[in-house]
C-alpha cells in the first residue's frame, strides 16, 4: 500500500513530512507527497463560510494526481480550508472508503482557531492523529470506545488531544489482518 498525500491550499512542507512520517511509523504504510492542488471555489458555501467536504472531494478527484487508481493507492488530502459534511457543523476529516480517499481540514485543528497562540507542534500532532484515524477507516476499522485509541471519535480538538497516535491492542489486531503493522 502507498498513501498519496495531496496538499490542498496552504500546507507547510514540514507538516506534510511530519504526517508522512507518522503514517509510516504508526501503520507501516509508505507515503508519497504529491503536488499541491488549489482549493476548489465550487465547494465553498458562502452562507456557512465553509467548504462542503464531499463536494471538495469530488472536485479534487477529477485531478489526475488524485484520481482513483486502486484501493492500495489511497489519496489523503490535507487542506487549510474549513470543512463541513452532511448535517455536521464542521468536520476535522471525511473519508470515502469506496474510492479510497480522505480529506483532513487543519482549520479547526489549529490552536489559533480557539483564540490561543500558534502551536505548530500541536497542529502536527493533531493532523497526524486524524490521518492515522482516517486511514484506519479505509482499512475497515470502526470507531473505538477507548478514548486514547487513535480510532476513537473526535467531536472536539480536545478529544483529538486525548488520543494517542497509535491504535489500542484490539484495533491493532483488526488492522493487522489487513496490513503488517510495525512493532
Amino acid at each position: 500500500m502507498l498513501v498519496r498525500i495531496i496538499p490542498v491550499g496552504t500546507v507547510s512542507e514540514k507538516l506534510l513530512k511530519e504526517v508522512s512520517g507518522g503514517i509510516e511509523n504508526t501503520l507501516g504504510i509508505k507515503t508519497r507527497v504529491m503536488e499541491n492542488l488549489v482549493v476548489p471555489k465550487e465547494s465553498y458555501n458562502a452562507l456557512r463560510r465553509q467548504h462542503d467536504a464531499d463536494k471538495m472531494i469530488d472536485l479534487l478527484c477529477k485531478n489526475q494526481v488524485a484520481q482513483y487508481i486502486d484501493r492500495d493507492l489511497p489519496a489523503l488530502f490535507i487542506t487549510d480550508a474549513d470543512l463541513y459534511a452532511d448535517k455536521m457543523n464542521f468536520a476535522f476529516a471525511v473519508e470515502d472508503p469506496v474510492y479510497s480517499v480522505s480529506i483532513i481540514s487543519m482549520a479547526r485543528l489549529r490552536t489559533e482557531f480557539y483564540g490561543q497562540g500558534i502551536n505548530l507542534y500541536l497542529l502536527g500532532e493533531r493532523v497526524t492523529k486524524e490521518a492515522v484515524h482516517t486511514l484506519g477507516h479505509q482499512l475497515g476499522l470502526e470507531h473505538c470506545f477507548r478514548p486514547t485509541c487513535v480510532m476513537s471519535p473526535s467531536p472536539s480538538a480536545g478529544d483529538v488531544d486525548k488520543k494517542q497516535k497509535i491504535m489500542c491492542r484490539d484495533c491493532e489486531v483488526k488492522a493487522s489482518k489487513v496490513i503488517s503493522l510495525p512493532r
